[in-house]
């Protein structure tokens, strides 16, 4: 009779608490509620240009930082379109959260400048080899993807630490052009003897070359973002990290069916991005605002990179490791014009 008598007291205590239980669940819900719905998702198609270059690179050797055989591809200018989406505050500057920012951009494959080609095969490290051609940027692929804290600051300044994920593809191809090239003498393995002016340019037709750079990276940033009222606001923001994944591929169309490699391939996991930028933001009305962007980005590799070669043309598909002799760099200055609508 006791041990029913303590097991009713411990059933009514229990049962007791049940209501705090439920009205801290409640209250729970409540502010999950609150907070969703101080939260706002936003898109923001945009149009811009890219003005800028790659660097194709060959050093010598495994040991040295001189150059022997260097592309530079223009990109003057790439159009492209996109569209961003971010997921923050509808008051950034009330109390700290969490955003997430979605950003792609797709190039327009248009001419864009020229491809120029040199080679110091020539002794002390003199040009030999010089060429140029049209430049056609074949397309263009630009996905970032960032999250991180928001903390307000003095009423009308947010202060955004950032961490992303970013991938970046081009293709370029050069078509026609010349080519100039020092005496050579010798016969399978040829002596190179130094550019002069006495070379004469040799016109080309058709398509030389073409090539692609695809990038994996890991940025880390700053963004402060100033409100001053309700018509206008800035944003100026910095980031830099490592390269993850860096891939070059590099078609030489005269050398198919001949006895030189015909195509290269690079391979790194090290260097790094730098970027900066800011926009300028025009709201008249409350779910829409004009936005005026403008940023700057170089991306390096390591010096050394892997570098691999076949002979395509021949029938032969398997590529022989060059060494440690690749690099690549890409830098553009980005200035774009979109619509933000909030929903």
């Amino acid at each position: 009779m006791k041990t029913i008598t303590v097991f009713c007291i411990f059933v009514s205590i229990g049962t007791s608490f049940l209501p705090l239980y439920a009205d801290s669940g409640q209250a729970s819900i409540a502010r999950l509620k609150n907070t969703f719905r101080s939260y706002t998702l936003s898109l923001h198609p945009q149009f811009g240009m890219l003005w800028g270059q790659a660097e194709e690179q060959v050093y010598q050797d495994e040991d040295s930082e001189g150059l022997i055989s260097q592309l530079l591809w223009d990109i003057k200018p790439l159009w492209y379109t996109g569209i961003t989406m971010e997921f923050s505050q509808k008051d950034p500057t009330g109390e700290p959260g969490v955003f997430g920012v979605l950003s792609t951009k797709f190039g327009i494959p248009a001419i864009s400048g020229i491809m120029e080609d040199r080679d110091w095969l020539a002794s002390g490290g003199k040009l030999s080899n010089y060429s140029r051609h049209d430049n056609v940027t074949n397309g263009g692929i630009m996905l970032d993807l960032a999250t991180g804290l928001s903390i307000p600051a003095w009423g009308f300044m947010t202060i955004r630490f950032f961490f992303g994920l970013s991938y970046t593809y081009f293709s370029w191809s050069a078509y026609d052009g010349y080519y100039r090239y020092g005496k050579t003498t010798g016969g399978t393995y040829p002596v190179y003897m130094p550019l002069t002016d006495s070379d004469p340019a040799v016109p080309m037709s058709g398509a030389v070359i073409s090539y692609s750079q695809e990038w994996l990276l890991l940025p880390l940033g700053l963004r402060i973002s100033i409100f001053p009222n309700r018509l206008f606001s800035g944003v100026l923001y910095c980031s830099a990290g490592p390269v993850i994944l860096f891939s070059g591929r590099d078609n030489h169309y005269l050398r198919i069916n001949t006895a030189y490699y015909s195509q290269f391939a690079d391979e790194t996991g090290g260097g790094y991005i730098l970027e900066s930028g800011g926009e300028f933001r025009f709201s008249p009305l409350e779910k829409f605002s004009l936005l005026l962007c403008a940023s700057w980005r170089n991306i390096t590799t390591t010096p050394h990179a892997k570098s691999f070669g076949r002979y395509a043309g021949n029938g032969n598909w398997n590529w022989d490791f060059l060494g440690n002799v690749a690099g690549g760099r890409f830098q553009s200055l980005d200035l774009g014009i979109g619509l933000e609508v909030r929903f």
